[in-house]
């Protein structure tokens, strides 16, 4: 019982399967029980959970409870964690405007104005955590991943030792449609207003505003499409 309230404190993975050893549930189960000490480490409880955890990662079930659009309309978006960042939600609710940044494979500094705007960004060409760090870098507080298919997974680093302080989420290429659909349009009608192309947008749009965090609950209101 106290293994599994450990696990469910770290949120970002509650809606996903996790599989443990026999011997991993005992030495989770030790470090918790035992007394801080040389012998005892509850640091060591987090790296025992990420080296002998199996994380179900195909066909998994996305969340739909912390992630919002919540302007021009209310419409809850399924999205799959990252396993680098911030992957604990913030306790409260985080509400940010979104900014189209490409596939944010090279620097989005002096090409696209993100800072504090959640990003939104195309998968491929690069790693999902060299993307996160081009939006950091940019001043973005965090980003969203459009999947290239409907299918959710959670999304890893590359063994770079990169890391960002923010949270990544991975949405469906429906939901991604949907969301540049109601982004602005340049004068040449491109994407985000930047020259980047990516999708259809909205010359009159007033801004896209997205809403992550643990402080809310979905409401019921969707978006007809």
């Amino acid at each position: 019982q106290a293994f599994t309230a450990t696990v469910g404190a770290w949120h970002s993975l509650r809606p996903f399967e996790i599989v443990l050893t026999q011997q991993a549930t005992n030495q989770a189960t030790a470090m918790l029980s035992c007394q801080p000490g040389p012998s005892c480490s509850r640091r060591g409880l987090l790296t025992t959970l990420v080296s002998v955890c199996i994380v179900m990662t195909s066909s998994i079930t996305p969340s739909t409870v912390q992630l919002e659009v919540v302007f021009p309309f209310r419409y809850p978006l399924r999205f799959a964690p990252a396993w680098f960042g911030n992957i604990v939600l913030p306790p409260d609710r985080v509400q940010a405007k979104v900014a189209y940044g490409g596939d944010a494979c090279e620097s989005l500094v002096g090409r696209v104005s993100v800072r504090n705007m959640l990003v939104l960004v195309d998968r491929g060409k690069c790693s999902f955590i060299q993307k996160a760090v081009h939006v950091e870098q940019a001043g973005g507080i965090g980003m969203l991943v459009a999947n290239d298919s409907d299918d959710y997974f959670v999304m890893t680093e590359d063994g770079t030792g990169r890391g960002v302080r923010f949270s990544s989420f991975l949405i469906s290429q429906s939901d991604a449609n949907i969301l540049k659909e109601e982004l602005i349009c340049d004068k040449d009608g491109a994407l985000g207003g930047y020259g980047l192309r990516g999708g259809g947008c909205n010359p009159e749009s007033k801004g896209l505003y997205v809403a992550w965090g643990l402080g809310f609950q979905t409401r019921a209101h969707h978006k007809v499409v």
